[in-house]
């Protein structure tokens, strides 16, 4: 807890003392080891499974679009295939689906386009 709490100076003062001077045959030093372990796999995980859904998502998006006919320019496959914003891409999968043209999935102008 101290360490976790500590000013990033004094953290990593701390971490090379106990890295310098806790036998690694401490018990101590052995649970702290396997918690930050832990940690740091559970936020590799997290993030890998974000990153996952993201990627899926920015998928369909472009295979609804490439399907219905759309051109889909370099720059804007790009701004897809990179977006991370899952509540983005959703709208843009939703838009995807009606759109006529690439300009249709990034209007903002909320409800549908005025009628001639």
């Amino acid at each position: 807890y101290t360490i976790d709490m500590a000013p990033p100076p004094t953290r990593q003062l701390l971490e090379e003392t106990v890295t310098t001077y806790v036998t690694e045959n401490s018990p101590w030093a052995q649970n702290l080891y396997r918690k930050g372990q832990a940690e740091a796999e559970a936020r590799g995980e997290a993030k890998g499974h974000a990153k996952g859904q993201a990627e899926g998502v920015a998928s369909s998006v472009l295979s609804v679009l490439r399907l219905r006919g759309i051109e889909v320019p370099p720059d804007r496959h790009r701004q897809i295939s990179t977006c991370t914003d899952l509540t983005l891409l959703g709208l843009w999968l939703q838009r995807a689906l009606d759109a006529g043209h690439i300009d249709d999935l990034f209007d903002d102008t909320p409800g549908p386009p005025p009628q001639p």
